[in-house]
């Protein structure tokens, strides 16, 4: 694996193309209306390991390349939708907006590159939890 030299911010051009693209909407076809599954996964994950314990709140790390991406708390699930309302966005920092980095404890680089992706995801089942969602409809 190639050691990883990082950019002047923290982090290489790597870790924020990848960001981006995990975006919904952001598709590597032209022309295609897609995009959208990395944000539907964080809403499953979200919706079935729904719990009050901080301990055990879901999680999912993302490396790719030489890039990882943490969706942990405050950052487990997508913040907002664009201005059309219909995608929705992660930018991992308090004001929501790519106009500001994100935080290096959420999206930074690794010293090595990966030659591939993995997705980890990290939820306990709450059955009080999933039983009041199921009676609620939600």
């Amino acid at each position: 694996m190639q050691r990883l030299q990082p950019s002047r911010a923290g982090r290489n051009h790597s870790a924020l193309a990848t960001l981006y693209a995990m975006q919904d909407g952001v598709s590597s076809l032209p022309d295609v209306q897609g995009g959208m599954g990395m944000m539907e996964m964080i809403e499953m994950a979200n919706k079935l390991g729904h719990t009050s314990d901080p301990q055990h709140q879901p999680a999912i790390t993302v490396i790719s390349g030489q890039a990882c991406i943490r969706f942990a708390k405050p950052y487990n699930t997508w913040d907002s939708c664009d201005l059309s309302g219909l995608r929705r966005i992660q930018a991992f920092n308090p004001e929501a907006s790519f106009d500001f980095p994100p935080d290096e404890r959420h999206v930074f680089d690794l010293d090595y590159g990966f030659p591939g992706t993995i997705v980890t995801l990290r939820f306990s089942l709450d059955w009080q939890s999933l039983i009041q969602r199921e009676n609620s409809d939600d």
